[in-house]
């Protein structure tokens, strides 16, 4: 999928292939794209009995855009 992405959005900008994806990557703290297994984890957290006492939070799973920016 990313690497579909990255051809098509840098066509469209001129630029070429890798270079969307390094700056996609550029801006998350931890250095890479999240992949399905990162928000899996939080799921089964969440779904488990560690949770019970959370109520009412947004969790983001991002790699760190929010807190860097």
């Amino acid at each position: 999928m990313w690497e579909q992405i990255d051809r098509e959005w840098g066509a469209l900008e001129g630029l070429g292939q890798g270079e969307v994806w390094k700056r996609r990557i550029r801006a998350i703290p931890l250095g890479r794209p999240e992949q399905p297994e990162d928000v899996a984890k939080v799921v089964a957290f969440l779904a488990g009995p560690d949770s019970d006492y959370m109520t009412g939070q947004a969790i983001n799973v991002d790699g760190g855009i929010v807190m860097g920016s």
